[in-house]
């Protein structure tokens, strides 16, 4: 029978009757592609060769069940896409769409021009007879069973399934989560049915002794990060999980902890600190330097420090307190000048020490440093340059008058000193 006959009689048969000609052609190659270690790699390729022709044989037969089996057994010899084609088509005339589709799909991969338009028309013919159902998760990677799991994994999120017409329970499960289970999804010919399920994580509690106390803890390998509460806890995963414990200006480190959805399990970690050094000098030498609130030491100095972003203060009798926010590298060193300003602090006016910008009256201020400065010979040197003050002499008594309230030259006891 000629090719052509063959084509006018039996049309079902077209393409495998290519895909055997393409088959044995490359067949020959197989042998230096994969050899055994055993060195039975012709024999192998021979056995591989009869399971196919076997195949033919019985596809030419109609008996397309049993022609699977022997495709099947040749591929398992020596994988070959072409035979990917021939299963396909069996399924096809066994009305067995789903299979037929999965097959199709396979052998497309890597085809090209007018052999992929073939396939791409064969999977529209079938996709006309079965739906598809998209499911996608969060977290992804779960697995996607069909109506019960004793059937078997049928993909892992987020996949593409394709299905027979029908109605299905759809459960998606993944290792420390609970399953989820969408019922009642309808897949109808020729049409996609898509599902996003939101998974919910199986968690216990962990109790985190740490230094220092305010820490985050990440599920490796990409877990999200969480801040240890005020109480020292977090949730995590069930299970063995490894985690990142963190905080800035340490070192992080990783350890493993058994979570129980029973009891609470306990972390214990201590930090090695990441340090930088800060040097201060000040404009007052003996200012006390805090650093976050804590005494560090007394200026000019030279301190270690965690590294990150801290708050410096500067303080000293007499002076206002030096706050600032100083940032410090792992392993640098910072420098700080603190100049600090003078802290005009009064008591005169209420009795009780204030700042003079609080003073519910009029101040004049003659500071120490002003004094030391211009050498004054005493208190009546000190206020002679105060604006509004006066000084009268009669030769017996020093006498000082206050503009608008001691008439001048007018000796009365009216000014307090």
């Amino acid at each position: 029978m000629s090719f052509t006959t063959l084509t006018t009689q039996l049309p079902r048969t077209i393409l495998i009757a290519i895909v055997i000609i393409s088959f044995i052609t490359g067949l020959a190659a197989v042998p230096a592609i994969a050899q055994p270690a055993d060195n039975l790699g012709p024999a192998v390729a021979d056995e591989a060769d009869v399971e196919f022709r076997l195949g033919n044989a019985a596809y030419v037969a109609g008996d397309y069940q049993r022609a699977l089996g022997h495709y099947f057994s040749s591929y398992r010899l020596v994988p070959n896409r072409n035979v990917l084609f021939n299963v396909a088509k069996c399924y096809e005339n066994l009305d067995q769409f789903v299979e037929a589709h999965r097959y199709y799909s396979l052998y497309l991969d890597g085809t090209a021009g007018a052999e992929r338009d073939q396939v791409q028309q064969a999977l529209a013919r079938i996709g006309r007879r079965v739906g598809t159902l998209s499911v996608a998760s969060q977290p992804p990677g779960a697995s996607v069973y069909l109506d019960r799991k004793n059937l078997g994994e049928y993909a892992r999120t987020p996949a593409e399934v394709v299905l027979k017409p029908g109605t299905y329970d759809v459960i998606v499960e993944r290792e420390g989560w609970l399953p989820q289970i969408v019922k009642g999804v309808r897949i109808e010919p020729g049409k996609r049915v898509a599902h996003d399920v939101a998974l919910i994580r199986r968690e216990g509690n962990v109790k985190v002794r740490s230094v220092p106390r305010q820490v985050s803890v990440q599920v490796l390998p990409d877990g999200l990060e969480q801040v240890v509460d005020p109480d020292g806890a977090v949730t995590l995963p069930l299970g063995t999980q490894q985690v990142r414990i963190s905080a800035p200006g340490y070192k992080p480190e990783v350890r493993e902890v058994e979570v129980s959805s029973t009891e609470t399990s306990v972390l214990t970690v201590e930090l090695t600190p990441q340090t930088g050094q800060l040097s201060v000098q000040a404009s007052e030498p003996g200012a006390s330097i805090y650093v976050d609130g804590e005494l560090v030491g007394f200026a000019p100095t030279v301190v270690a420090v965690p590294a990150g972003v801290h708050e410096l203060v500067l303080r000293a009798t007499g002076f206002e307190p030096y706050r600032t926010q100083v940032e410090v590298p792992v392993g640098e060193r910072v420098e700080i000048e603190a100049a600090l300003a003078g802290a005009d602090e009064v008591a005169a006016a209420s009795r009780v020490a204030e700042s003079l910008r609080d003073a519910p009256a009029s101040v004049s201020l003659i500071g120490s440093r002003e004094i030391e400065a211009f050498r004054y010979r005493g208190t009546a040197d000190a206020l002679e340059g105060t604006r509004g003050i006066y000084f009268t002499n009669d030769l017996t008594y020093h006498s000082v008058g206050i503009r608008g309230y001691s008439p001048f030259s007018q000796f009365g006891n009216r000014t307090l000193v």
